[in-house]
């Protein structure tokens, strides 16, 4: 009985052409943009006060920048097709699927969790342009990396 549950679970697909695909992408997407709110008031609340709009203006920075690059670069390296350990194609989504923009979205999503925390370990200890330099190569090169090793790369395979 096990057995046989195990067997069907896992020939499971994703649809890719289903609405249902897309909406819990987009759901859950939409759920962890609250994480960023969550991080900005933790944040806030271990600082200093003088600090306070500073760790604002870098919280909206941080999703904004890193948005912006993943849509530029990052998607395109994470799940593209070709290009050695990076994938390659869907650069500024071009040519991507419905599917694809759900998925892009989603990743963003936690790409930009991924910067916030970064974020928070290093609040008051580092200047604005610095940080957003190495929010940029998160976005740009780390997590692409990543993101495509453990979703079709050899991390995936172990």
């Amino acid at each position: 009985m096990d057995e046989e549950l195990f067997t069907a679970t896992a020939n499971l697909t994703v649809a890719e052409d289903d609405d249902t695909s897309r909406i819990w992408l987009l759901t859950t997407g939409s759920q962890l943009i609250m994480m960023q709110v969550g991080f900005l008031l933790l944040e806030n609340g271990y600082i200093r006060r003088k600090n306070i709009i500073s760790i604002l203006f870098k919280n909206v920075g941080d999703y904004a920048v890193s948005s912006l690059v993943w849509w530029v670069i990052g998607y395109g390296l994470a799940f593209g097709d070709g290009l050695g350990p990076f994938g390659g194609s869907l650069f500024f989504l071009i040519e991507a699927t419905p599917y694809q923009k759900a998925q892009f979205f989603q990743s963003c999503v936690y790409m930009t969790t991924c910067a916030t925390i970064i974020s928070g370990s290093v609040t008051e200890r580092i200047c604005l342009w610095s940080y957003y330099s190495l929010i940029i190569m998160v976005a740009a090169i780390y997590y692409p990396l990543v993101a495509h090793w453990t979703t079709g790369g050899w991390l995936s395979n172990i």
